[in-house]
């Protein structure tokens, strides 16, 4: 027997909740390979995208 899944999400009227479950979902994929606290290092600076003056900061917290 041959079984498939997928997680689509389902999106949130309220965006900031859909935001929150996102963050939760990166940090949850993300932290068993970076550790916690640089996860959620890498994700907030991910959300600072546009601010960020040196992309090489970004390369060196995703960089596992």
């Amino acid at each position: 027997m041959l079984r498939a899944s997928h997680d689509a999400g389902v999106p949130s009227a309220d965006i900031a909740a859909q935001g929150e479950r996102l963050a939760a979902k990166f940090d949850a994929l993300a932290g068993p390979v970076l550790g916690a606290a640089r996860a959620r290092e890498l994700r907030e600076t991910i959300l600072g995208l546009d601010a960020l003056a040196d992309v090489g900061t970004l390369t060196q917290l995703a960089a596992g």
